[in-house]
């Protein structure tokens, strides 16, 4: 009975003690939203499967406040992803609620080939505390090949604000009239304010790494608020024609995949005056790990795991380099698919199976299929590659400013700009009231720290 009783405990055990031996799973957290795809990455799953990653979905828009109480508070996270501006990125490297990511030969190896601009936002004090998850820089692009139908003798692109008033004060007088199919700039129903706000932009996040042109800027926005851009008409067309726009004044430069009915636009950066450095923001979402995490080798793996897994276009946004066109393979499935059937059709006629007449057309039809197609066979053409890189020396990451956030400095700005525009405002007393504000919110955010 004991010798029984024995083998049982014994058998028994044999399938307990591999249960009880299991490690229990890692749990990675992360802080993010998944429609970013800030935790879907299959490749680390398959190569970590003793990690169980869980996303937190965070809805709305961060904020500095918000993102310092999640910080802070014991229910913290491993990893975070989020926007670099609106989550005040700088600060939060500065005070130290971001860990070292360089400790770990992958990371370090894809940052360090990275564009000084990246490098320059992403680091602080010889140290990597972020890597780029996605990148977009809203501002002006002009279609190259309108610009040479309107211009058939020749006019250099604008390459100062100034110049672009130029271009639309001679659309007003003349250019309208002359090109009736053609509309100035699309992406908005008011130039006038799309120009004011884009100069905001530059002056907020330039102003403090160079010494602002004040008289410039002033002598600017008095020409800008003087003009009449009422004098702009609406493009009139018949029914079922198709109109062509000059420029696209929410042109994203960082959006390098075209497609075969895209229009190839062409960046223009523009400066608040000539020998002035044009600088235009990029927003960037990124991922950071936070330095009290208890799972710091699974997150670096996480991040290495996620550049590793990057496609060729990230690897164009983000490194310099020599770059081959990317094709896109949906294109050349598409193609091969008609090729086929062109052959299909070929032998049927020629088998008489169908009749010629009507293997000809459908063979037009086809090879007319064909060579719309190839128009796309590149998802990120040579062209556009080449204009992407010479631009680069233009562009900053965005950080952190409240009067380009959410909230009541915000509401004060756009109050501002409103009084600016309607002419309620002078040029100098708006500037002098937009200084005084930006100096109240550094002396506030100094107090506060």
């Amino acid at each position: 009975m004991r010798k029984a009783l024995v083998v049982w405990i014994c058998l028994i055990l044999s399938f307990l003690l591999p249960v009880m031996s299991q490690a229990e799973p890692v749990i990675l957290r992360i802080y993010g939203k998944g429609a970013a795809g800030d935790w879907d990455h299959p490749a680390f799953e398959a190569s970590h499967p003793d990690v169980v990653v869980e996303g937190e979905e965070r809805l709305g828009v961060e904020n500095p406040a918000d993102l310092a109480t999640v910080l802070t508070t014991r229910e913290a996270y491993d990893i975070y992803a989020v926007a670099y501006d609106m989550a005040d990125f700088r600060a939060i490297m500065k005070k130290g609620f971001a860990y070292n990511l360089a400790e770990d030969e992958v990371i370090a190896d894809h940052f360090y080939k990275m564009y000084p601009f990246l490098q320059e936002a992403l680091s602080e004090g010889g140290k990597v505390y972020g890597v780029p998850i996605s990148l977009e820089s809203f501002h002006w692009g002009c279609d190259l090949s309108v610009w040479e139908r309107v211009f058939s003798q020749g006019r250099p692109l604008p390459r100062t604000y100034d110049e672009l008033l130029d271009l639309i004060q001679w659309w007003m007088d003349e250019g309208q009239a002359l090109h009736p199919d053609v509309l100035l700039a699309k992406g908005t129903e008011d130039i006038q304010r799309s120009i004011l706000d884009q100069v905001m932009a530059d002056i907020l996040f330039t102003y403090p790494r160079d010494v602002l042109p004040v008289s410039s800027v002033q002598a600017l926005l008095e020409r800008m608020v003087s003009m009449d851009f009422h004098q702009l008409q609406p493009l009139v067309m018949e029914e079922g024609e198709e109109g062509s726009f000059l420029l696209d004044t929410m042109w994203n430069w960082m959006q390098l995949e075209t497609y075969a009915d895209d229009p190839v636009c062409t960046p223009l950066p523009l400066a608040i005056e000539a020998g002035y450095s044009a600088k235009v923001s990029a927003q960037m979402r990124i991922f950071f790990i936070n330095p009290s995490s208890h799972h710091i080798q699974e997150a670096l793996a996480y991040i290495a795991t996620f550049l590793q897994n990057q496609g060729e276009v990230y690897r164009i946004l983000t490194q310099p380099g020599s770059y081959d066109s990317v094709e896109n393979i949906y294109v050349r499935s598409a193609v091969e698919e008609r090729n086929a059937a062109i052959l299909d059709w070929k032998e049927k006629a020629s088998k008489k199976i169908v009749d010629e007449r009507s293997a000809s057309d459908t063979i037009s039809i086809l090879e007319g299929e064909i060579l719309s197609l190839e128009r796309g066979k590149y998802l990120v053409s040579q062209e556009t590659i080449a204009a992407y890189q010479s631009l680069t020396n233009h562009l900053l990451v965005q950080g952190y400013s409240p009067l380009l956030g959410n909230g009541r400095q915000e509401e004060i700005l756009h109050q501002m700009v409103d009084a600016l525009q309607s002419g309620q405002l002078s040029a100098d007393a708006f500037l002098e009231k937009l200084t005084d504000l930006i100096e109240k919110i550094a002396l506030e955010n100094a107090s506060s720290t």
